[in-house]
């Protein structure tokens, strides 16, 4: 998934939030309920509760694009990110930054110091969530073929 912003706890009233909060597209998760509701309502819950915002639309191997758009929404929502920060039950806030595992030696990847300043003046931490993908053989597109690795 691309950069979004997450943020979430064990306390956290998520549903609550959601009602009020000016983020755009925002999607919620509770404590308790099926970590996937569609394919194994059954199976393991969620262990917090959460909210997500989709901060970029930039793909898994733009990472520059994703870093553009995180700062115009840093920008944007600065008073929001840090009142969200200071939310009861809230115990994480982090824009996720989704890109591809590269098959190199060695991944370096870069974020501009705009950004790491906006972030860090409203107490918002940086995840890079690298992703296996493969070609598909029957139409030569990329697909996600792993989970997210540290």
């Amino acid at each position: 998934m691309p950069c979004i912003l997450r943020a979430f706890g064990k306390n956290f009233d998520a549903a609550k939030y959601v009602e009020k909060s000016p983020f755009k597209g925002i999607e919620k998760y509770l404590k308790g309920e099926p970590r996937y509701p569609f394919s194994k309502p059954d199976g393991p819950k969620n262990r917090v509760s959460g909210i997500m915002v989709r901060v970029s639309s930039g793909d898994f191997d733009n990472l520059p694009s994703q870093i553009t758009d995180a700062i115009l929404f840093a920008k944007k929502y600065s008073k929001e990110l840090g009142k969200l920060v200071n939310v009861k039950g809230v115990e994480t806030v982090a824009f996720d930054f989704g890109i591809y595992k590269r098959d190199v030696m060695g991944q370096f990847d870069y974020f501009p110091s705009e950004l790491l300043l906006l972030l860090g003046r409203s107490g918002v931490g940086l995840e890079l969530s690298q992703y296996v993908f493969s070609d598909d053989p029957k139409t030569g597109r990329r697909k996600k073929t792993g989970t997210k690795s540290a």
